[in-house]
């Protein structure tokens, strides 16, 4: 009898351990992948890299994502806008296996269309008699799908003081995308400054490209959506209003 658990990683999200218990069993690079939807940028290659001991059996299934503004989404079943070559593979120890993805869709796409490619380690069935438990990981990776001519436009909603799961108080703020192509929160610099009802500065903060990314995450906003995040610095105060700058 075999049983098996599945360990899933949806961009980094999770949980240390999980993640670093899934570096062990598969790598998959890159997990953001911007492709556009006519041209030579309409296919690319994801890789997967096996750094166990033993041979890696892995499938590639993927479907259509609608996000909600607070981050969440939903999965769309799709299967017809991609050609993915190979669509199984098992990888050797130590070794690479690379993945073509090419976009076969609607060429004249109005706006970004996002995608989560899930890279499956198939569960392997144990010899007959013996029973054991099966640790098996799904790596996803997001792939946007934009037309040529189209342009990411950022655009700050609000901020907030909010209090966290430990009762501090942070930064949360709105960012809209107004533009027909997606984009990430990490592209630029962003700026947090807390004000007080007078107008008195007590808090403020730049964030790097690479800050964004370590704290708050890759950030990506679908077209013509805003996304709510929060900031992870616990704030001098819980009053006062939360002002944004993009860069």
């Amino acid at each position: 009898m075999s049983r098996w658990i599945r360990a899933g990683v949806l961009g980094g999200l999770v949980a240390a351990a999980v993640a670093v218990a899934a570096a062990m069993a598969m790598a998959v690079s890159p997990i953001m992948l911007d492709l556009e939807s006519v041209g030579s940028r309409a296919a690319d290659q994801i890789s997967v890299t096996n750094p166990s001991a033993s041979p890696l059996p892995v499938e590639v299934l993927y479907n259509a994502v609608a996000y909600n503004e607070d981050g969440t989404y939903e999965l769309i079943p799709n299967e017809d806008d991609f050609l993915v070559l190979p669509t199984q593979a098992l990888i050797p120890p130590g070794e690479t296996q690379v993945f073509r993805v090419q976009y076969l869709g609607d060429p004249a796409i109005d706006r970004s269309r996002i995608y989560e490619f899930n890279f499956d380690q198939v569960p392997v069935a144990p010899e007959e008699g013996a029973t054991a438990v099966q640790i098996v990981y799904s790596i996803a990776a997001v792939v946007a799908v934009a037309p040529p001519q189209a342009t990411t436009r950022f655009r700050p909603i609000g901020g907030e003081v909010v209090m966290n799961e430990n009762g501090e108080p942070v930064a949360q703020f709105t960012i809209r995308n107004d533009g027909d192509r997606h984009g990430y929160l990490n592209q630029g610099t962003l700026r947090l400054t807390q004000v007080n009802a007078a107008g008195r500065n007590l808090w403020s903060r730049t964030y790097s490209s690479l800050e964004i990314s370590q704290t708050i995450g890759l950030g990506l906003l679908p077209p013509h959506q805003s996304r709510t995040f929060q900031a992870p610095h616990v704030l001098p105060s819980a009053e006062g209003e939360i002002r944004i700058e993009l860069r």
